[in-house]
């Protein structure tokens, strides 16, 4: 069994009152995720010279026609 499918057993388990409850927390767990990315972001952006992130764009674009042209 998945952890999925497992959570979704235990949540059928529970009384409603807990499964809202179990609700929230998921609800609360992925906003904070989302906050920390939006962080990481915020604190990353820019620091890439023009060079570097040339070397990247290039770099990103031949990984794709590598995969494209498989």
């Amino acid at each position: 069994m998945s952890s999925l499918e497992l959570a979704v057993a235990t949540l059928r388990s529970l009384p409603e009152a807990f499964q809202g409850q179990a609700v929230e927390f998921i609800h609360r767990l992925h906003a904070a995720n989302r906050q920390e990315r939006r962080e990481a972001l915020r604190k990353t952006a820019g620091c890439l010279t023009d060079e570097q992130a040339d070397a990247m764009q290039q770099a990103i674009e031949e990984s794709f026609e590598h995969v494209d042209g498989q």
